[in-house]
């Protein structure tokens, strides 16, 4: 059952990656059709232009998906952890947190303040790691370790 809600966490979270941004639908109202109108180009000019290429976000930074979605998942089974272990501890008498931040017996908001600005702080190292070596796949590490961990943790709780 807990490894079944946390594959439906994590599937839920999928869309939000493969969302588009509403302001370059054509039909959506954040759209500008004035910047596209012939008033809105330049005068033709007899001086030569270099004509720069345009690149997708895509050309410029290729993991930018892959970060979004570990990102996404990091937070989803951040939020799975804390809300079976808050559920265990309110059920069941027998029932403590391992974690020694937290203490054994930690509110549902003390979680939340405790493991919500540590999943933030790799989340964003993860994102440093990944601007600085854009070569690299070591910005996959940090974000990767909190998913697993909270994953483990999720499905380690026993109601």
């Amino acid at each position: 059952m807990k490894i079944a809600i946390t594959a439906l966490i994590f599937i839920l979270s999928l869309p939000l990656i493969a969302q588009v941004s509403e302001r370059s639908l054509p039909d959506s109202p954040g759209y500008t059709a004035a910047l596209h109108s012939p008033a809105a180009l330049p005068a033709i000019t007899s001086t030569p232009q270099r004509i720069r290429p345009t690149f997708t976000q895509e050309d410029r930074d290729p993991h930018r998906q892959g970060f979004m979605l570990l990102s996404a998942t990091a937070v989803a089974s951040t939020i799975a952890d804390i809300e079976f272990t808050a559920h265990c501890l309110a059920t069941n008498p027998n029932c403590r947190e391992a974690n020694p931040l937290f203490g054994s017996h930690p509110s549902r908001a003390r979680m939340y303040a405790i493991a919500m600005p540590m999943t933030a702080a790799q989340i964003w190292f993860s994102n440093h790691l990944r601007k600085k070596h854009p070569e690299r796949k070591l910005w996959m590490l940090p974000t990767l370790s909190v998913t697993v961990v909270h994953s483990l943790g999720a499905m380690s709780t026993t109601f």
